[in-house]
């Protein structure tokens, strides 16, 4: 049995350069050992320029550019994966009551994660009308499903290909395979079947993870378009709204939390049991939502020295109540019968102050109070709060919004995501590209280090295809062309057991194993790795050359000199210039 092959993997990860005699420089026999003239010149300039102008040229450019874009697509994957479940941890600006089933709830706490979320559109974007909704959802199926799936097709199938004629040294495979990879160059369900029966019960691959990811990915690509439709659509946009105490339906973000009741507000000018809300004008999110069992959508705002002003009113209270207390009453109990002041107001005895429900973490004092007539603290049950509506005095309570709650179409559109289902798909495609890049990888190597063997294209895999089944055919004593194509179907299948084609290369197996390159190229490129991710915070940024000069330097330079210039120009190019000014 061949060992693995070592052949370095230079050439392999950016495929910048092939295999050439490093540049030397001619010396002259009758110097000797003699510093030239202009040694120092001739070290540190010219010979590292000559050296990088030999290595930029012989660089493969075009190969080059095609492992670029493979590296920056896999990296946008990443970034995709990575970003959209901060993205969506952080999307409170649109946090509404109305769910993505269409359901009301007025609590947070909705996780994107949620499998009953799975077929919803969970990432909604835009105000559209129906026509325009469905044009944008015809195309994203047309671009994405159909061109996506012949894109899928195209790669898949060159990765086929090039494994299943690396692998069939070892072994034939049956004409049904021979056929599907070389000839069909698309899925279907019949291929796929004949796959799975070829590859179970007949002639199979070396690998039997191979084998297992070629069916897995004949099915992908199969289901491309139904997964990539099924992960978007379009949903009528809808608003919450709340029947109110007359019976009319009433806009949720209309309605704000009550921190306080002054029940004696003439003492201020203000109404008797005044309501004071929660500050609607500050809240992070477009309607008064709750966290479950905590903290109302508002925030704190500066005081301002007016009570008609509710950010004013509601500071200014919550102050007064972190030193005096509610409902007029002293430590003991008693009528707190002293001398306080609110916003300039002097008031004897303690104003009468209540609450329903007071955020801990919220801007407001007074959730850890405890009544001194009955040791308790009455105001940090949170399903205690109580809402009112802008402009009114009247009272809802949460089971009173929560029943009486509802989400209404607007008669626009929105079309999007949903979440479950674009993610699964993107780690999908990811895991897709790297076994489909290391499937191709390990079957060119192999296939390079037997002196390049051409892979057939379809009219070779037609000759090919035709010879074996004339050989065999004529093995058993049949006239391939006085068969029908009913009895060519029957001797296949009943005396050639689905026939067999195979390749007849004199070369020698050889077998690549990516794990041996990969620790060579380590090995011998360690110092270079350590320099490139030391630099890699220079990726962005005005110092970006830095890092590519470095990256320049890994993938083109072939020898030290030139590689220590590449990364000089890095240096250069982001260094600043410096002006100097002349004293007077």
């Amino acid at each position: 049995m061949t060992s693995p092959s070592t052949v370095p993997l230079d050439s392999l990860l950016l495929g910048l350069h092939e295999s050439r005699p490093t540049p030397t420089t001619p010396t002259n026999p009758k110097c000797g050992n003699r510093q030239p003239k202009g040694g120092f010149v001739q070290q540190w300039w010219t010979e590292p320029r000559r050296e990088a102008w030999a290595d930029l040229r012989a660089a493969e450019w075009g190969r080059g550019a095609l492992w670029f874009l493979l590296l920056l697509w896999m990296l946008a994957l990443v970034c995709v994966v990575i970003t959209i479940p901060i993205i969506t941890s952080l999307a409170v600006v649109d946090v509404s009551a109305c769910r993505p089933d269409g359901s009301f709830s007025p609590y947070t706490g909705y996780s994107f994660w949620d499998f009953s979320g799975f077929f919803q559109i969970t990432l909604p974007f835009g105000s559209l009308t129906f026509t325009q909704a469905k044009v944008i959802d015809i195309a994203w199926d047309l671009a994405v499903g159909r061109v996506g799936q012949s894109i899928l097709a195209y790669y898949s199938w060159n990765a086929f290909s090039s494994y299943v004629w690396s692998s069939m040294d070892t072994g034939p495979v049956t004409y049904d395979t021979f056929f599907t990879v070389y000839l069909e160059d698309e899925a279907s369900l019949r291929s796929t079947a004949k796959m799975i029966r070829d590859f179970s019960t007949r002639r199979g691959l070396r690998s039997k993870l191979a084998m297992t990811f070629i069916i897995i990915t004949m099915v992908y690509v199969l289901a491309w378009p139904t997964l990539a439709s099924a992960m978007t659509g379009y949903t009528s946009a809808s608003e919450a709204f709340v029947i109110d105490n007359y019976q009319n339906l009433i806009s949720f973000s209309s309605f704000t939390p009550v921190a306080y009741v002054i029940h004696d507000g003439w003492r201020l000018n203000l109404t008797g049991n005044h309501l004071v809300s929660y500050i609607e004008s500050t809240s992070s999110y477009k309607e008064p939502m709750m966290m479950i069992g905590s903290t109302p959508g508002a925030t704190s705002c500066s005081a301002y020295p007016s009570l008609s002003d509710p950010c004013s009113l509601a500071q200014n209270v919550s102050e007064y109540v972190a030193r005096h207390g509610f409902l007029g009453l002293d430590a003991n109990g008693a009528v707190n019968d002293i001398e306080t002041r609110l916003m300039g107001t002097t008031l004897r005895p303690a104003l009468n102050i209540s609450a329903f429900y007071l955020d801990p973490l919220g801007p407001y004092s007074g959730n850890n109070w405890t009544d001194p007539r009955v040791n308790r603290q009455p105001y940090s049950n949170s399903s205690n709060m109580v809402f009112t509506i802008v402009d009114s005095n009247d009272t809802y309570t949460i089971g009173y919004i929560v029943d009486k709650g509802s989400c209404q179409a607007l008669g626009a559109y929105q079309w999007g995501f949903s979440f479950l289902q674009l993610f699964i798909g993107v780690l999908l495609m990811f895991f897709w590209t790297m076994a489909m890049w290391l499937m191709w990888l390990m079957a060119h190597k192999e296939l390079e280090q037997r002196n390049g063997i051409e892979i057939p294209g379809k009219y070779k895999a037609v000759l090919d295809l035709a010879t074996a089944l004339n050989q065999e055919l004529s093995s058993i004593g049949e006239a391939p062309n006085s068969l029908t194509n009913k009895q060519l179907r029957h001797r296949i299948e009943t005396q050639l057991d689905e026939g067999r084609v195979k390749t007849d290369t004199p070369f020698p197996i050889a077998r690549y194993s990516f794990r041996t390159n990969l620790w060579g190229w380590i090995k011998k490129e360690k110092w270079w790795l350590v320099l490139l991710l030391i630099c890699g915070p220079c990726v962005a940024g005005p110092t970006a050359p830095i890092f590519i000069g470095v990256l320049a330097a890994l993938a083109i330079g072939r020898t030290r000199k030139s590689r220590v210039l590449m990364i000089v120009c890095g240096l250069v190019i982001a260094t600043p210039p410096t002006i100097v000014v002349p004293l007077a």
